[in-house]
């Protein structure tokens, strides 16, 4: 299998419950966001690339960048380049869900307020790896596109199956996004978020 995990702050405290696993590839996704910790993802990598049967590709850089042209070169680095073309070929992808406000998602806490805005203006409601898409499940384009590090959400939904994690009410949202983007196989969710979705489908099946 061809495995791809995304940096979020719960995904890379889940990392060091990874367990041993069979020969596979393992994928880094996007580039990380400093600030969260010690970076559990990048030494991961390293260990799990010690093993003879694992092939790891990851991407030593940041998730997003001050420039475009700084995030083109840097995806043309021959590692980062393998690690972003292997996302065309994945068998499973490990994705976290942000909503596109205030406390709500890690590159939202990182970019200017000018990307805020205008990431809003456009119509984002979710953010996953620095991708934005809007209440109807398509992608919404800004200018944070050509200064992030990671993969699209086009090669996301061709995997075969996504687990994505959220947590919190405040992020329903952004979770129906996401599922409308066909970015969601598994979700794991948290007990408020479980509530606040189920209210949601409640309703919905009311109102039909």
């Amino acid at each position: 299998m061809t495995i791809g995990i995304a940096w979020s702050r719960a995904l890379d405290a889940a990392a060091r419950f990874i367990p041993d696993l069979p020969a596979c590839n393992i994928v880094q996704l996007a580039g990380s966001l400093g600030g969260y910790g010690p970076g559990l993802i990048p030494r991961m990598m390293a260990h799990l690339g010690e093993h003879p049967d694992i092939h790891t590709y990851p991407i030593s850089a940041p998730l997003v960048v001050d420039e475009p042209a700084t995030a083109r070169d840097l995806m043309r680095q021959s590692e980062i380049a393998d690690a972003l073309s292997m996302a065309d070929e994945l068998d499973l992808a490990v994705v976290a869900i942000g909503a596109w406000k205030e406390g709500e998602s890690t590159v939202w806490d990182k970019v200017s307020q000018r990307d805020r805005d205008t990431g809003t203006a456009a119509g984002a409601v979710a953010e996953i790896s620095g991708r934005l898409v809007g209440s109807d499940g398509t992608a919404v384009h800004t200018d944070l596109d050509d200064r992030t590090i990671g993969a699209t959400l086009d090669q996301l939904a061709r995997a075969t199956e996504i687990i994505a994690v959220a947590r919190g009410a405040g992020r329903l949202d952004a979770v129906l996004a996401a599922i409308k983007a066909n970015l969601v196989t598994v979700l794991v969710l948290d007990s408020s978020l479980a509530l606040a979705l189920l209210e949601h489908l409640k309703s919905h099946e009311a109102n039909e």
